[in-house]
């Protein structure tokens, strides 16, 4: 499936790895597997979905992270393709960065239209003024905005895409 990782090989790896983490918790990653895990991330960071985010290396970071987050609890028992499992790994980091990001813009955009609102209202009574600053705080600290936002990202992720479709 992918060119640039070796699923037999790093199949081998993981094993190795889950046998050592059973007798010391604190066993090393190879380099082969690290290796494996900054391909994988930077590979799937290339993928046109993900194109165009100025934010690309804290989504690749996310990524790594949450595969060795999440490495020990790989089993051989139930599949033997690690390499699916590591880029599912990091493409839902992936997701969730993106939705964070998301929110923090939104957030932004918003502060941002109140202090053009307090600029432009400036000349104004002082009493309108505290009535438009009083709306945007509650606005603001409304979670039900931010929650219709998140909900939407999410809604937007599960649907299915491309040859998901046909599954």
């Amino acid at each position: 499936m992918a060119h640039y990782v070796n699923n037999n090989e790093l199949f081998e790896e993981v094993v190795k790895y889950r046998n050592g983490r059973m007798l010391d918790k604190n066993f090393p990653v190879s380099d082969k597997i690290g290796e494996a895990i900054l391909l994988i991330a930077n590979g799937l960071s290339k993928k046109p979905n993900f194109a165009g985010y100025t934010y690309k290396s804290e989504m690749i970071s996310d990524g790594i992270v949450n595969i060795l987050q999440y490495l020990h609890n790989f089993d051989p028992a139930k599949s033997s393709n690690v390499f699916a499992y590591f880029t599912t790994i990091c493409y839902y980091a992936f997701i969730r960065r993106i939705a964070t990001e998301k929110k923090q813009s939104f957030i932004k955009s918003k502060m941002f239209e109140s202090e053009m609102l307090k600029m432009s209202t400036s000349g104004t009574s002082s009493e309108s003024l505290q009535n438009a600053m009083k709306a945007n705080n509650e606005f603001m600290a409304s979670d039900t905005n931010i929650e219709k936002f998140t909900k939407k990202a999410k809604k937007a992720a599960k649907k299915p895409k491309g040859l998901e479709l046909f599954e």
